[in-house]
Order: C-alpha cells, then sequence, then structure tokens
C-alpha cells in the first residue's frame, strides 16, 4: 500500500496532466465551434432545416489536438445545456486505422446505443444512424483520427465515405455538423472533394517557435510549477531554456506540456 503522501502525490500529478492552458490557438477553435453550434441550434429552434457545416483541426502528432478537442466538446456540452435544446448532443468517437463505411456505421451506432453486430449493409447501417440521430438530437459528430477514413481500400471506398458524410450534413429532416481532427493528411483527404471542402472550416495547429512565443512559454511553465507548488528555478527564466524545451519538445505544443509535466514529476 502507498503511504498517504505518495498517494497525495500521485493524486496531484493526475490533475497537473489534467489540467488545461488555454493559449492563443484553442481561441479561434472554440469560437467557430460555438458559432456552428449556434447556428444549428438557432435553425432547430425556426424549425429550419438547411445544410450543416463542420469544423477540421490539423495538426502533427503531439501538437495538442486530443487535448483541446476533449476541452472544447466539454464547454460545448456545458453550453448547450443551458441554451433553449438543452437536449442536443455531439457524439465522439476515435476513427479506427482501417476503417470501412459498414465498420464506421457500427461504431456510430454503438455510440448511439444501438449496436448492430456484425450485420448489415453500409447504407443500411447510414440510415439507421440518420433516424438515431435525429431521435437523439445529436446536432454534432466528432471523429477522432479522422485522417484513418478512406482506410486503404482505394478510390471507391473514399468516395463513399465522402458522399455520406455529405449526406448526413444536407440531411432534410436532421443536418448533422462533422468536427474532425487528424494529422495533415486529413486535410488532403477532404481536398479531394470540392463538396466537403466547402462545407468545413479549418483549424491548424502549427508548430511553435520560441523566439516569438517566449514569454508564453515561461508563463506556461509557471503556471504548471504553480499548481505544482514548486518555484521555478532562475535558470529556466530565459530564452536559451526555452529554445531548448521547444527543440526538445519537436516544436508542438503538446509535447512540450508532457515535457513539463515529466519534470515536475
Amino acid at each position: 500500500m502507498f503511504p498517504e503522501n505518495m498517494m497525495q502525490i500521485a493524486d496531484d500529478l493526475s490533475e497537473l496532466e489534467n489540467h488545461f492552458v488555454h493559449h492563443e490557438r484553442f481561441a479561434p477553435l472554440e469560437r467557430r465551434f460555438r458559432f456552428l453550434i449556434q447556428k444549428r441550434l438557432a435553425d432547430i429552434g425556426s424549425g429550419r432545416s438547411r445544410e450543416a457545416r463542420g469544423l477540421t483541426l490539423t495538426g502533427e502528432p503531439g501538437a495538442g489536438k486530443t487535448t483541446a478537442i476533449k476541452h472544447l466538446l466539454t464547454k460545448a456540452r456545458s453550453w448547450i445545456a443551458t441554451t433553449d435544446t438543452p437536449d442536443a448532443k455531439i457524439i465522439s468517437l476515435d476513427v479506427p486505422s482501417t476503417p470501412g463505411l459498414k465498420a464506421l456505421g457500427h461504431m456510430v451506432l454503438e455510440k448511439l446505443g444501438y449496436p448492430q453486430g456484425r450485420g448489415g449493409e453500409g447504407w443500411y447501417l447510414w440510415g439507421l444512424i440518420r433516424h438515431h440521430v435525429r431521435e437523439q438530437k445529436v446536432v454534432f459528430i466528432h471523429l477522432d483520427e479522422a485522417q484513418h477514413l478512406p482506410g486503404r481500400r482505394g478510390q471507391k471506398e473514399r468516395i463513399a465515405m465522402i458522399s455520406e458524410l455529405k449526406t448526413m450534413m444536407s440531411d432534410s429532416d436532421w443536418p448533422v455538423g462533422f468536427l474532425m481532427s487528424g494529422t495533415v493528411e486529413l486535410e488532403d483527404l477532404l481536398n479531394h472533394d470540392p463538396q466537403i471542402s466547402r462545407r468545413m472550416e479549418a483549424v491548424h495547429f502549427g508548430p511553435i517557435a520560441a523566439l516569438s512565443q517566449t514569454e508564453n512559454i515561461l508563463g506556461l511553465t509557471s503556471v504548471y510549477c504553480s499548481k505544482a507548488l514548486l518555484q521555478p528555478a532562475a535558470d529556466i527564466d530565459t530564452l536559451d531554456f526555452v529554445e531548448r524545451l521547444v527543440h526538445a519538445a519537436a516544436r508542438q505544443f503538446g509535447l512540450m506540456i508532457e515535457i513539463i509535466c515529466q519534470a515536475i514529476k
């Protein structure tokens, strides 16, 4: 059994790793997503059925996409609960590395609470999905690792997948928006079809630059040290430290946060 103080340290470290720091790239992501939700809820309230829009978040591995999306969805769901449509839903799922239209359909149905085993054709499964998202008032579906959507099944599977997403977004009874997050390959996937591309707004988490972000990074380090009840050493309050930290993180924001947390441990 761990000593009591060790358990407290473990709890503190867990809280530290779950701490979300608002950064300059999160604001436009949140602003755009909230606007899309507001627009969809306004259409529901007025009885209009207009084509839904979507949003993509791309970046290299370690850019901080997963943490940002998790925080974004938590805030969005809390905000929806205060609106005139508090029962509107957002569902989220991870796209497997080798998906197909049928496999993804099964995953969405399971997330909706209606698992279908392994049977059913793709068109049938997605017909069920359109029915259930309307019944459950799902306004957005989040697909993480969405760069995997076309899988390895060639052009025919890519066309079928994109076609189904477009159908969901333009459904005359209940259009559903998509929030997609993934690596930069996701941009290439969407650019293959101008119709889906024009329906999707884009946010990209690019690499960080030590020189232009020195104050922000030092402030970030200070925040994490403060939450851990530590006093930062004098030699980390320098541009040299920031440059070494950014280099170690391969200029990726999420990896930089992981390094800071590991150092505090």
